[in-house]
């Protein structure tokens, strides 16, 4: 009976500590403070990071790499040079203060990325950054902090954000309590009423360490080629006859394409765990509506069978009328969707447009032609 007590006591001390150790509002102040100087102090920042993403659907991804940054007071883009590295992928994302660049290491090529923070966070390499040490995110609507034994928490609740189907967003902070910067950094949150969570572990931190990171210098990069224009795809299958398919939609009934038709396909390839492709959503309905009934048929493709669930709950949800169809591995290999989403317009069995954005006075332009 007593050991029973006794291992009773020390389940409840231990949950106290993990779960209900909550600072006083002072002291919550003071981490606060605290994590904002040690990363404004950071002017030279090199670490490993883990990064475990288990999306909606369920399929978890599991990458690694490293991560160099440095700050640059004339950047008002992040305050910061940095360049990432996804070994498997042998792949690096390099932003000099001015350019940002995706580097392919062994084919020794690079592309300009475009300047915009989801594209840089949401490439392959990009996916290793942790902005967390650029600066603290003042747009959560409750913050509170807690500690543990071994770590200072900094819980952060996010507005529900309708464009992404996002709701009941979270995110916590784990600061080492010997330099306050972050060492662990878990991010949930609801997409379509299904969880995504994102673990990001940092290991081997280098801060301010002596000498410059060379690998910074934007000399580096003229060992690179510009990625040859035949390579870059889309854009590549401009003007060939545009592949014909026949694929199911979300209700298993087949539509078909072989070019013969006369109305002008838009195509939206997409995917449920693509955050740029449900940010896009939207727009590609407001061309469908704004051109309906003017020989336009918009296609929404989704790249994976085993998601079609959710998308079809997707669709309901952002009240998209569009069609909806699941690609099969021979449509994605004709169409060479290697990135997404990405939009294609067919016109007279031929490929007129291929890119990864999207805009009304394109396909504007692609009816008048």
């Amino acid at each position: 009976m007593r050991t029973s007590r006794f291992f009773n006591l020390c389940i409840g001390l231990l949950l106290l500590s993990i779960l209900q150790d909550r600072t006083g509002y002072g002291q919550g102040t003071n981490v606060i403070e605290k994590y904002r100087a040690a990363i404004e102090q950071c002017s030279k920042i090199s670490y490993e990071v883990i990064r475990i993403d288990t999306f909606v659907t369920g399929a978890i991804w599991k990458h690694s790499g490293q991560c160099y940054m440095a700050k640059s007071a004339a950047d008002t883009f992040t305050g910061y040079r940095f360049s990432c590295y996804r070994p498997d992928l042998h792949m690096r994302l390099q932003y000099d203060g001015v350019r940002a660049y995706v580097i392919n290491e062994h084919a020794g090529l690079l592309d300009s990325l475009e300047l915009n923070r989801k594209m840089l966070y949401g490439s392959p390499p990009g996916q290793l950054l942790v902005p967390e040490l650029m600066s603290f995110d003042t747009t959560g609507v409750r913050i509170s902090v807690s500690e543990t034994r071994t770590n200072y928490l900094i819980s952060i609740a996010f507005p529900d954000d309708t464009a992404y189907g996002i709701e009941h967003h979270n995110k916590i902070l784990y600061l080492s309590k010997s330099d306050y910067l972050p060492v662990k950094i878990l991010d949930t949150l609801h997409a379509f009423g299904a969880r995504q969570v994102t673990i990001k572990e940092l290991k081997n931190m280098g801060v301010n360490v002596n000498g410059e990171l060379a690998i910074l210098n934007s000399t580096q990069l003229s060992k690179y080629r510009p990625t040859p224009k035949e390579n870059k795809k889309p854009g590549s299958l401009l003007s060939e006859n545009a592949p014909s398919f026949k694929l199911p939609d979300f209700n298993g009934e087949f539509y078909a394409y072989d070019g013969s038709a006369k109305k002008i396909v838009l195509l939206d390839f997409w995917d449920t765990w693509c955050g740029p492709c449900l940010g896009a959503m939207s727009k590609v309905q407001g061309i469908h509506e704004q051109f309906k009934g003017k020989n336009l048929e918009v296609i929404g493709v989704l790249t994976n069978s085993k998601n079609a669930v959710l998308a079809r709950q997707i669709y309901a949800t952002k009240g998209i009328t569009f069609l909806g169809l699941i690609a099969d591995e021979k449509m994605r290999e004709q169409y060479n969707v290697k990135a997404i989403p990405a939009y294609f317009i067919l016109k007279d069995g031929k490929i007129v447009y291929a890119a990864n954005s999207i805009d009304a006075s394109i396909v504007e332009e692609s009816l008048r032609r």
